[in-house]
């Protein structure tokens, strides 16, 4: 045909095609992939988000507590320091036992 070259190939089979694809264009193809890059990107983007909250507040859980010094422990598994901790308990609860909008029944 004049200057231009006709290629002639052999046709693939049918059912090698995928029949249903045809119609759909290079531009929505990229639109979708698109669409499922940005549905991604988002869902990563929450879950980050969520992981940093759940860190967060784990830590402000954590920093209530004050650290617990063992050598001031130490002798508190002994008879006297059982003791000491039985007595203080009593007392504080045979007072607060003494005010009329506590109740320390258990």
């Amino acid at each position: 045909m004049g200057k231009y070259e006709i290629a002639i190939e052999e046709a693939s089979e049918p059912s090698d095609i995928i029949w249903e694809n045809r119609q759909v264009t290079d531009r929505q193809r990229l639109k979708k992939k698109i669409i499922v890059f940005l549905s991604i990107f988002l869902l990563l983007l929450t879950s980050f988000g969520l992981i940093f909250i759940c860190a967060e507040y784990s830590l402000q859980i954590i920093s209530v507590y004050p650290d617990v010094v063992c050598e001031d422990l130490a002798d508190f598994n002994t008879k006297n320091g059982l003791e000491k901790s039985a007595i203080r308990e009593w007392t504080i609860n045979h007072e607060l036992a003494k005010k009329p909008d506590v109740d320390v029944s258990y």
